[in-house]
């Protein structure tokens, strides 16, 4: 049996295997040397080796007890310190001095214990567990308690989150479940539940083909056992978990909520009063037929006079008439064919037939609306009517129902006609769109230019201000009187674009002026009713620093009737900003007093039909009529018109002294009036320049600052 080596012979070894090594190798070098002829090299080399062989067995000798004596005496002092006692002999004794490091030991010693026995409870998932409550010692005891405080928290944030989204899933109205990649429902809410429940259990049957359906919306519908028919939407979508893949479906029964939307979008389409699609209907008819990329014709039909049915028969009346058109209407096309009432009194038929059969359906669809209408109070109309039509290719921008429309305004020349898009309508088409080509440039290029005319006081001899007037200085040297160009520019809407601009120009001009001069002007009914309108008006004065008193706007009762509401709050919104507001053409109309008194006006103007019949006894009673009542709500009069010396005489003794007209000046262009107003001479009745002011005392009251008024001539007839 082999003996093992001692801790002191497998030091020697260690330390006295190099010297041989060495020795050895001096040895050969020795021997080598002999051989070579070297006998000096070889004598000294073989002293060095057994020199080095020597000093290597002395060496080991003491080396060796030195490191062993060192080593046997480390082991034993780290048996003390593990024991806490001295090595020795006799009876151990403690060693003072190893206390404190025996005191770390042991705190060493239950930081592990705790920090095991915590690391367990986690692992566990038992967060209530004592143990981890218990303090742990040493420096780490800080860290660890914040550590697992954190981990409570987010463990309780957790723990919530899950209790809502389980709440939520179960107070929704669509079933949800998720299902495993081996089919097996894995979550559910209560839904989901009751839904499974009517099909066994299954999902197979619930949503029949769910493990085909790609992400995303889809419908299906069926019919349940007891036969009624049912709409379902399912959503469907997939997701990686940390246990694999999971498919989520939500579906729920869209068969009520579907109805209702089906009929919103039917009322949203149809007439209330006549049962037929409206204008949204007809819209959605042209789509379909230009999907289909068919041809079509379209017959619009206007009925003549109708609001006169309204207004001596009552509303109920009148739309008794109209479903009796509706019905005469609906009799006389086919099944495929629309027809729509697209405003009050005009009714569109969409048709799936072209050429001379559509004039032919026109016209005799005018006799049939020319039959006698019973009322319901048992008396009898008769209407006429007049239809315009075109006919081709259905496209993207309606331009078929266009074409019908422009017909429609030709066909309303004569009564009971029907028009065509003819080669010669469309030329007179294209020149309408022409002309609104070249007005959206002359907007674009500032061609238009302000004329005016002045307002005087024929009693003190002095001029109020100007009456502003729209010309369009045409590149071809033209200059083009509105009554040429409004009715295209108010049916493309450049209206709006228009009344800015003179509104601009006439206050930026108002700022380099006289600031004793008020200028006056008149805006389209697009524009007055809209309510941008007080805003541009003010951002405008802001602009130029005008005050807001010298600028008027004038109202015309064609503005009042077309917009009421619209109008009276640009009224209001005027006032509040200190721009005045006169009531134009006063006298024309049949409700002429009940729209004085239902707007806030400062100023009416007299007409110049009015005017021109004051030599008369009734006309000069009705202007004594209109100034007295002016006179009673302290509103200023401005006769327009004016055009002779009796007509000046007539209005002077009535008492009239705020005039505008021919007989005191001519429109002409603004800048020239602007300059020439101190010049401006005051005509007597024999045509001097003096003029009887003795009837001054019994002018109307009123702020004669605030008297000017007058129009841009957006509306104004071409003779001024």
């Amino acid at each position: 049996m082999t003996r093992p080596f001692t801790l002191h012979q497998r030091l020697r070894t260690v330390i006295l295997l190099p010297a041989l090594v060495g020795a050895f190798a001096l040895a050969g070098m020795a021997v080598v040397q002999f051989i070579d002829g070297s006998p000096l090299i070889g004598i000294l080399s073989a002293a060095a080796a057994a020199v080095l062989a020597t000093l290597g067995f002395i060496g080991t000798s003491g080396t060796t007890e030195d490191v062993t004596a060192a080593i046997e005496d480390t082991i034993a002092r780290g048996r003390s310190i593990e024991t806490g006692v001295a090595v020795g002999e006799g009876p151990l004794a403690e060693m003072e001095e190893l206390r404190p490091l025996n005191a770390v030991l042991d705190d060493i010693k239950e930081q592990h214990r705790v920090v095991r026995a915590q690391s367990e409870a986690i692992a566990a998932g038992a967060l209530d567990s004592p143990i981890l409550d218990t303090p742990t010692p040493g420096p780490l005891g800080p860290s660890l308690r914040g550590s697992i405080d954190g981990l409570r928290t987010t463990t309780d944030q957790l723990r919530d989150s899950q209790a809502v989204t389980a709440s939520l899933m179960d107070n929704v109205s669509d079933a949800i479940v998720v299902v495993d990649a081996d089919d097996n429902i894995v979550a559910s809410n209560a839904v989901a539940q009751v839904a499974l429940d009517l099909f066994g259990g299954s999902m197979d049957d619930a949503i029949p083909g769910w493990q085909e359906l790609p992400i995303g919306e889809h419908d299906f519908s069926r019919t349940l056992a007891d036969g009624s028919l049912t709409l379902t939407q399912v959503s469907t979508s997939r997701m990686i978990t940390s246990t694999g893949p999971v498919t989520m479906l939500c579906w729920r029964d869209v068969s009520g909520e579907r109805a209702v939307q089906a009929q919103v979008a039917h009322v949203a389409r149809t007439d209330i009063v006549t049962g037929l699609p409206n204008r949204q209907g007809l819209l959605a008819a042209h789509d379909r037929l230009h999907d289909l990329g068919r041809s079509a014709s379209v017959i619009h039909i206007d009925l003549a006079d109708f609001s006169q049915i309204n207004q001596r028969h009552g509303f109920a009346e009148g739309d008794h008439v109209l479903q009796a058109v509706s019905k005469r209407l609906s009799e006389v096309i086919r099944t495929n064919d629309t027809v729509a009432r697209v405003s009050g009194d005009e009714f569109v038929l969409l048709l799936e037939s072209q050429g001379d059969v559509v004039d032919g359906l026109a016209r005799r669809i005018l006799d049939r609306i020319a039959e006698p209408v019973q009322l319901r109070n048992g008396s009898t109309i008769s209407l006429s009517a007049h239809a315009g039509w075109s006919t081709g290719l259905v496209d993207d921008h309606y331009e078929l129902l266009r074409r019908a429309n422009y017909a429609l305004a030709e066909a309303k020349e004569d009564p009971n006609s029907v028009s065509s898009y003819s080669a010669e309508v469309a030329q007179r088409d294209a020149n309408r769109r022409e002309w609104e080509q070249q007005l959206r440039r002359a907007i674009a290029h500032d061609e238009f230019v302000l004329f005016a005319q002045p307002i005087v006081d024929i009693f003190e001899r002095r001029v109020l201000g100007v009456e502003i007037f729209l010309r369009w200085q045409h590149p071809s040297g033209r200059l083009i009187s509105p009554a040429e160009f409004i009715a295209i520019a108010e049916e493309s809407e450049l209206i709006v674009d228009i009344d800015r601009w003179v509104i601009a120009k006439a206050v930026e001009h108002a700022a380099a002026s006289d600031p004793g001069v008020v200028f006056s002007l008149n805006v389209s009914t697009r524009f007055m009713s809209s309510p941008l309108m007080s805003d541009f008006v003010t951002a405008t004065l802001a602009t130029h620093g005008v005050p807001a008193g010298r600028i008027q706007i004038d109202v015309t009762e064609t503005n009042v009737a077309a917009d009421v509401s619209g109008v009276i709050e640009s009224i209001r919104c005027l006032n509040e900003l200190g721009v005045k507001v006169a009531l134009d053409d006063f006298g024309t109309g049949y409700s002429s007093l009940a729209h004085l008194l239902k707007l806030a006006v400062s100023t009416i103007k007299i007409d110049r039909r009015m005017v021109s019949m004051v030599n008369e006894p009734e006309g000069r009673g009705v202007v004594a009529a209109i100034l007295a009542f002016a006179k009673k709500r302290k509103l200023t009069v401005v006769a327009e018109g004016v055009e002779s010396a009796e007509e000046v005489a007539e209005l002077a003794e009535l008492g009239c002294r705020f005039q505008q007209g021919y007989y005191h000046g001519h429109p002409a262009a603004l800048v020239g009036v602007l300059d020439s107003l101190d010049s401006i001479p005051f005509r007597s009745l024999d045509g001097s320049d003096d003029i009887d002011a003795s009837s001054a005392a019994d002018a109307p009251s009123g702020d004669a600052a605030s008297a000017p008024v007058g129009r841009s001539e957006s509306t104004i007839s071409a003779s001024a």
